[in-house]
């Protein structure tokens, strides 16, 4: 695994957090979760794309 990916997971894990913490303070909507799931997907590409 090289840097960028590193980089890459240390993104969807925030994005995996806000995620979690507007669901546990009853503050998610669809539009949240559906831009969560955007960069989620990218982050995912991203990592596919500068594997080694």
């Amino acid at each position: 695994m090289n840097k960028r990916q590193k980089q890459i997971i240390g993104i969807e894990l925030f994005v995996v957090t806000l995620l979690l913490w507007r669901y546990y303070s009853d503050q998610l909507t669809f539009i949240n979760t559906f831009i969560y799931a955007l960069i989620y997907i990218f982050c995912m590409a991203g990592w596919y794309y500068f594997k080694d």
